[in-house]
């Protein structure tokens, strides 16, 4: 500036003077930015996305690519907090993880706050559903609109805890004054996205979520919660929500309840490990079961979670003494059906055992070519890819009136 004031020519002095304030103004401007960064470089790099797409007016997603080294340095300041927290700390410190939400999304967004949750998990220790689940919840509340939510929660990391988290927060918080407007919200803010390609299995997390919240709403008579998921003209949404509610039901170790009474056996008994653990010498534990519709959800959900049969005598004893035999058949399918759900099958071969039996060899051919992690949903409501709802339903009577078998 004395430069400029020390010119003769005015009119030279004014251009100057104009050119200076330009560059200090540029010079302020450039070290506030750097200071609000902490000083970090404005490295580019892409940010890879793999939820569903953003909506733009989406401010709980943050697009790191021009400020990478901060995004990047931000999400280990994190982490390194979090490998300092206690058990106890991880398990019941709302207050501790609200402040720090509150303090790091407006810096890195929710989807580089779940990024670092994420990396720490791989780097450190794993954190438990009950917390993951909690942060679905919170950033729920957070959003502006459901959907929102469900954007960011909808990538394949953290088991998609966060994503059923925010799923049931949205249904078990609204009063629904009919099943039908819980279908709209499920369908136009939740579950929108049945057809998004590669997202199928996103979808299926997305009903089991709607299952919890309605566990939550139907605390004391889960039956009522898997009427509504019933009431679903989508198969695979029917057996996911299912899956939801019987998850969040308190069942007793020593009890084939609440699976043995109630609509969708399979998707109980699945979840029934430590009942399991006690019963797999029995040969035939799934024989108590009050009428053949339950059955093939116990015979299904047994195998699911076996993990102590020769791979080689998997489902052996449901096989048929003939090809006449047609209810076992059926036992035997739901038997297949169940283990490669959650096993994998090696190759044809394997599938070659059960040539003589149709239904089982189809259903193991198609896990054999089926990946459960990435597939794509069609229009058709009726279509069954994921769950065989309409073999584990062959044998449901809505009259039936199943009492409680003993353990």
């Amino acid at each position: 500036f004395f430069f400029c004031c020390a010119m003769k020519n005015k009119q030279w002095a004014l251009v100057s003077l104009g050119v200076c304030i330009v560059v200090s103004l540029l010079y302020f401007y450039t070290y506030n930015e750097q200071n609000q960064l902490g000083s970090y470089t404005r490295e580019s790099r892409e940010y890879e996305w793999t939820g569903l797409p953003i909506s733009m007016d989406n401010d709980l997603f943050y697009d790191p690519s021009n400020e990478w080294e901060f995004f990047t340095e931000t999400k280990r300041s994190l982490k390194k907090y979090l490998s300092t927290l206690t058990e106890d700390q991880w398990d019941n410190d709302d207050e501790l993880f609200l402040s720090l939400t509150s303090e790091y999304t407006p810096m890195i967004g929710w989807n580089g706050f779940f990024d670092a949750l994420n990396e720490y998990q791989k780097e450190y220790k794993k954190i438990t559903l009950s917390r993951v689940h909690w942060f679905g919840e919170v950033i729920y509340a957070d959003a502006k609109k459901p959907h929102h939510a469900i954007e960011i929660t909808s990538r394949d990391i953290l088991h998609k805890a966060t994503l059923h988290g925010a799923v049931w927060a949205a249904v078990s918080e609204k009063d629904f004054t009919s099943t039908q407007s819980l279908f709209d919200l499920v369908n136009n803010e939740l579950c929108y996205f049945r057809t998004e390609p590669g997202f199928g299995n996103t979808y299926m997390g997305c009903a089991h979520g709607v299952g919890h919240g309605l566990a939550k709403i139907y605390v004391d008579d889960i039956s009522l919660a898997l009427d509504v998921c019933a009431q679903s003209s989508d198969k695979e949404f029917q057996y996911s929500c299912a899956t939801g509610v019987y998850m969040d039901g308190k069942v007793a170790k020593y009890s084939f309840s609440p699976c043995d009474t109630n609509r969708f056996p399979a998707c109980c008994y699945r979840f029934r490990e430590s009942q399991w653990d006690l019963l797999h010498e029995e040969e035939y534990p799934c024989s108590t079961q009050c009428d053949p519709y339950h059955k093939m959800g116990c015979i299904y959900g047994r195998s699911f979670v076996d993990q102590w049969t020769k791979k080689s005598k998997v489902c052996d004893e449901y096989l048929p003494s003939s090809t006449d035999d047609e209810i076992q058949q059926y036992y035997h399918a739901a038997c297949i059906e169940g283990y490669y759900s959650s096993h994998s099958v090696k190759n044809s071969d394997t599938c070659s055992r059960y040539k003589d039996y149709p239904i089982s060899y189809e259903i193991c051919m198609h896990h054999l070519e089926f990946d459960n992690d990435n597939f794509t949903l069609s229009e058709d409501e009726d279509e069954q890819i994921y769950y065989n709802v309409d073999l584990l339903e062959k044998y449901y009577n809505p009259n039936s009136n199943c009492e409680p078998v003993p353990f």
